[in-house]
């Protein structure tokens, strides 16, 4: 599937991911929507994933339930993300 979408003004982000750089960052949310949603792209794209730009890519829909857990003796409760990868 392609998808079109705005980039928001939180700091993309770049890390490994089974051996391939990608480049994590987040859509802009809809009004009243607090669902957490991110954008995988292939290598390191930090500066054309920038605040306020408009990227169109194709890839993956996923949805992923993360289960509960402790940082440092605090409870994270589950939860679960839309996310889309660039493939």
């Amino acid at each position: 599937m392609t998808i079109r979408f705005t980039v928001v003004d939180a700091p993309a982000y770049t890390w490994p991911v089974n051996g391939q750089l990608r480049t994590i960052c987040g859509p802009v949310l809809r009004d009243g929507d607090d669902q957490e949603r991110t954008v995988s792209l292939i290598g390191d794209r930090t500066k054309k994933a920038r605040e306020g730009k408009t990227l169109t890519v194709r890839g993956t829909l996923r949805v992923v339930h993360h289960e509960a857990y402790a940082v440092n003796g605090v409870h994270v409760p589950a939860w679960t993300d839309i996310r889309f990868e660039e493939r």
